[in-house]
């Protein structure tokens, strides 16, 4: 199984599991209409990666790549700022709020990760200077440690990516089925105008995303409808089968090494479970 990830990687598995899909839409086995969007968490051998310890280990992974490429050119990190001290104050911020274990923590919380994310952003446009920079040299370390660089950068704007929105979720649902659901439900973690707007916009006729905070009678009595509590209700179900995968097709924890083997860990994990579902119902 490692030389099977080593060898394709996550996205052949992801591929695999788009044409399962695919063949699945044509078999009129499924339809694509619903979709309902929730986080997990796969353990890795390492800390709990919530998003926060996330956001610092991508702003630290930046600085301890760059403070290497200092030694081969120092032109090239010139004005490097790496925010790592910042990100480090934001995470005791965190730890210090949940320790209150006040009612309002979770929005405080909330408000200091966003903040970690505008880090995490800056750091990896400035590491971004820093390889084009590092372009220039035409070394053989600097040519490693370019592409070094450049895959940690690559996996810091994927976390952070995975971390703002649920449009990502739309995109692939779209990219798998060939058009965007009818209806899309999340929870309240998502509860934010923005992303109501931009899935309207993508062209989904319903979301049903509870709101936060205090609600105005219109919200009230539209998250009281039929629809809105039966999309609800039905998100609710993803719990059970994020607890299946977790028990029975590997997704308590990874033992792959890196963003692309835990990737690729949980892409066979997924494809498993599908396609013994495809073999069930046809």
């Amino acid at each position: 199984m490692i030389k099977l990830n080593q060898k394709y990687g996550e996205d052949v598995i992801k591929e695999l599991n788009q044409k399962l899909m695919k063949h699945l839409t044509q078999r009129k086995i499924i339809r694509g209409r619903k979709l309902r969007v929730d986080t997990t968490v796969v353990e890795s051998n390492t800390h709990y990666p919530s998003d926060a310890n996330l956001l610092k280990d991508c702003v630290d992974a930046v600085a301890k790549t760059v403070k290497k490429i200092k030694c081969v050119s120092k032109e090239a990190t010139n004005g490097f700022r790496s925010g790592a001290r910042k990100v480090k104050q934001q995470l005791l911020k965190v730890v210090k709020v949940l320790n209150r274990r006040t009612g309002k923590s979770q929005q405080e919380v909330k408000a200091i990760v966003d903040e970690m994310v505008q880090t995490a952003k800056e750091s990896h446009k400035a590491g971004r200077k820093v390889l084009e920079k590092l372009g220039k040299k035409d070394t053989e370390e600097s040519r490693r440690l370019s592409k070094r660089l450049s895959d940690t950068l690559d996996t810091v704007a994927a976390i952070i990516k995975q971390t703002e929105e649920v449009q990502s979720g739309v995109g692939r649902h779209e990219e798998t089925f060939g058009h965007v659901p009818d209806a899309v439900t999340a929870d309240r973690g998502y509860g934010a105008k923005y992303n109501e707007s931009k899935l309207k916009d993508a062209g989904v006729k319903k979301v049903a995303i509870p709101a936060k905070g205090k609600k105005s009678k219109a919200r009230s009595e539209l998250e009281k409808s039929r629809w809105f509590r039966s999309l609800v209700r039905w998100r609710a179900g993803s719990e059970a089968k994020i607890s299946l995968l977790k028990r029975k097709y590997g997704l308590d924890r990874s033992l792959s090494r890196g963003h692309s083997g835990t990737s690729t860990w949980v892409g066979w994990g997924i494809l498993t479970y599908n396609l013994l579902n495809a073999v069930r119902y046809t």
